[in-house]
């Protein structure tokens, strides 16, 4: 049989391809291909979001009579939606058509000029059609646990909004979930229409609501199992929030631009208003550590700034998907495209040739949609104009640094990393970031927070395009001397291999938490700390070595707004609640000489803290261990000293850095920067004949790596910030 060839689009910045799928008694899934002006397409049509998946084992469909390979998981998406369709209206009589748009199948992939014309206009595809689909792939024996979870989180949250004024609003959600967790719904389409009545962003009846009930009677037996079983709940919603969607860049602008949503995982579904209410709390409460839950609450607020009319930057939201992933790494930033577009909100019946000439240009950089740029030009380009236009380095904090990258040698350390790991820190961990609001113009401080480099300062980039140099004004203020034990993040949970991680980890980051302690000099004695002062800062003897420390542990960032600090200094609190729960309870580890060393944790220090963690646990649950909940509440929203390492500096000061920081490390204050910055001398370059490379622009020019940002006790106010002893920092 013939291949499917793609008929050119007569206008690819209008016009759009929609699939119309068919409904077929065989295995084999078919379907038509037509062309459609774009705005007179609107509500006519659903999308679908979803990860593209292996592409090397693929599945032939029909597409206009002739042969045409997807991907088995966009094959189970189109099967699984279809069934669905067929079964909400077969028992009506004619079924009504099923048309969907549909990346893989609607742009020809192979015309980089389609693309380049396509991508652009995927704001609004998503936005004009009637819902989204979102397929996160089969379901296992965790999904339908973790779906009636969520719902009833869900629950709990409008509740405690509908009671907020009243007694019952003060009911924890474990007290709550365990007096309504034996409830029957009365039925599915009650709980729809109430969904509907609290879900102004998304309100969606397609589904029958399968998860409501108390047992499916399609369920299989271990699912029915741990429906019942004590098993952590945790262990379910990850296994779903770990999944490889809410990690894929492209569904930040799909997610954010959708009208009606809807979550697929196998059999299961939900609407995501469910999903959105079920994690309010925690995108509004300190940032989770936990990736799988910051990858939902990023998602989550997104969306909403994008529906309540916000205005997102460019720099802003590529710092807060730093970690999301893309099969073309241009897509990182060609995948926001359309949330910076300041005309996100206009609708019109016809679109001007002269709007459509805009959509291919990111407003206010000059970065465009382009495909035949190569991956390393558009990086440069895209870092390079958000430092312009903003004026401020924070999106250096996710530079690629010395990471080493499967896409080539050639790209500068200072450079938006293009080849971001899902266990590399997300952006709400970075200090030169770290605001209540997204950074004004104005320079350090203006919204709030950190100061490192004065009140007024502010970046204004030089670009050595020759070289592919970064000049940046600055102040070399230190040099790094000692170097901690990475404290890591936790895992995704999945499975019983994820809870030994969790274990590990744990324990780990226990022996990382004394060996801190131990490198800061805290006196083990509560009289002897009193007197240890910390030698760094401008005023010597202001503060103990301790408070030192747990200002690293629980770095306090600057607001002007009564509720953020009245959390800040919750949070300060459980650190010190914190400090005292590890130093009780693991003492064996103080003092020990294995303790300040830079290795991995014995076995007998392992089997001695996870044998000590289940004895307290054991206590806390008959209410003779408050502190475990108190140091447990602490350790779940901790997220600036975690993926970090401990620094000591020269000059004694103390603080945090990446995890690729090293004794050696200089300490650097760019002019534009809230937070202070590690550079690393660069080896010399040799030419063809061997000898050393000369600057061709200045002979005596030092050439640094950027290595990561950094946070360090009473630097981070302006403290040391010199306008008059700025010089040029050239970055390679």
């Amino acid at each position: 049989m013939a291949p499917f060839t793609y008929a050119h689009l007569e206008n690819p910045s209008s016009q759009i391809r929609l699939f119309e799928l068919i409904q077929t008694s065989g295995r084999r899934l078919k379907g038509t291909v037509i062309h459609v002006d774009l705005d007179a397409a609107h509500g006519t049509y659903d999308a679908l979001s979803y990860c593209w998946g292996e592409q090397n084992r693929r599945i032939s469909i029909l597409v206009n009579g002739h042969s045409f390979y997807i991907s088995r998981n966009l094959h189970a998406a189109l099967k699984n939606i279809l069934r669905q369709h067929e079964f909400r209206y077969g028992g009506a009589g004619e079924v009504p058509r099923l048309v969907m748009w549909i990346d893989a199948l609607c742009i020809n992939q192979d015309d980089t000029e389609e693309k380049n014309a396509q991508v652009p206009m995927m704001r609004d595809i998503y936005a004009n059609g009637r819902r989204t689909h979102v397929w996160l792939g089969p379901h296992n024996i965790w999904t339908a646990l973790a779906f009636r979870e969520v719902r009833m989180r869900a629950a709990w949250e409008r509740e405690r909004e509908r009671s907020r004024d009243s007694q019952e609003s003060g009911i924890g959600w474990w007290r709550w979930r365990q007096i309504h967790q034996n409830r029957r719904s009365s039925s599915s389409h009650g709980q729809a229409a109430e969904r509907q009545q609290h879900s102004p962003i998304s309100q969606n009846d397609y589904y029958y609501d399968e998860v409501a009930e108390e047992q499916d009677p399609t369920d299989g037996f271990l699912t029915r199992l741990i429906a019942k079983a004590p098993v952590p709940i945790w262990l379910a919603t990850s296994s779903v929030l770990s999944r490889p969607w809410f990690s894929r860049s492209w569904v930040v602008q799909e997610m954010a631009t959708s009208k009606c949503i809807t979550m697929v995982c196998g059999k299961y579904h939900m609407d995501w208003g469910d999903m959105e209410m079920a994690f309010k709390s925690t995108s509004t409460s300190p940032n989770n550590s936990n990736a799988a839950g910051t990858s939902i609450e990023i998602l989550i607020a997104i969306r909403q700034s994008f529906h309540n009319a916000d205005r997102n930057r460019l720099e802003t939201l590529l710092w807060s998907t730093n970690t999301f992933q893309t099969t073309d790494p241009r897509d990182r930033i060609f995948s926001l495209f359309g949330l910076v577009s300041p005309d996100r909100h206009h609708e019109s019946d016809t679109a001007s040739d002269s709007s459509h000439r805009t959509r291919d240009m990111i407003p206010d950089t000059g970065v465009r949609v382009d495909y035949a740029a190569s991956i390393r030009d558009v990086y440069i380009e895209t870092t390079i104009q958000c430092l312009r236009t903003s004026g401020h380095v924070g999106i250096l904090a996710v530079c690629l640094g010395t990471r080493k990258t499967k896409l080539g040698d050639d790209f500068p350390s200072w450079v938006l990393n293009p080849d971001p790991s899902r266990s590399d820190p997300t952006g709400n961990m970075s200090f030169a970031w770290a605001l209540p609001t997204p950074p004004s113009s104005q320079g350090p401080g203006a919204d709030g927070g950190w100061t490192a480099s004065g009140l007024s300062s502010r970046c204004e980039p030089q670009l050595d395009k020759e070289n592919t140099l970064l000049g940046l004004q600055g102040i070399i203020v230190d040099t790094v001397t000692d170097i901690g034990l990475e404290r890591e993040g936790f895992p995704a949970a999945g499975g019983l291999r994820e809870i030994y991680e969790h274990a590990k980890t744990g324990a780990q980051n226990i022996k990382c938490y004394m060996q801190w302690r131990a490198l800061v000099g805290v006196p083990t004695s509560p009289a002897a700390r009193e007197t240890s002062f910390y030698r760094g800062g401008t005023t010597t003897g202001s503060k103990t070595t301790h408070q030192a420390f747990l200002e690293i542990m629980c770095p306090r960032l600057p607001t002007d707004s009564p509720d953020e600090a009245a959390l800040a200094e919750k949070h300060w609190q459980l650190s010190r609640q914190f400090d005292q729960f590890v130093t009780s309870t693991f003492q064996f580890l103080e003092n020990k000489k294995s303790t300040s060393k830079n290795t991995k944790l014995s076995k007998i220090h392992a089997a001695r803290i996870v044998a000590k963690s289940i004895k307290v646990m054991g206590e806390a649950r008959f209410g003779n261990r408050e502190d475990v909940a108190q140091a447990a509440d602490f350790e779940a929203t901790d997220s600036f000293s975690s993926s970090r390492r401990f620094l000591g500096t020269e000059n004694g000061y103390i603080g945090l850095g990446g995890t690729h920081a090293s004794v050696g490390d200089q300490v650097v204050l760019f002019a534009g920067s809230p937070a202070p910055f590690l550079i690393r001398k660069a080896e010399p370059k040799s030419d063809a004949a061997g000898g050393s490379s000369v600057d061709p622009i200045s002979p005596g020019r030092v050439r640094y790596k950027l290595i990561c940002d950094a946070y360090f006790v009473d630097m981070m106010a302006g403290e040391l910030w010199d306008q008059d002893k700025r010089e040029t920092i050239w970055l390679e």
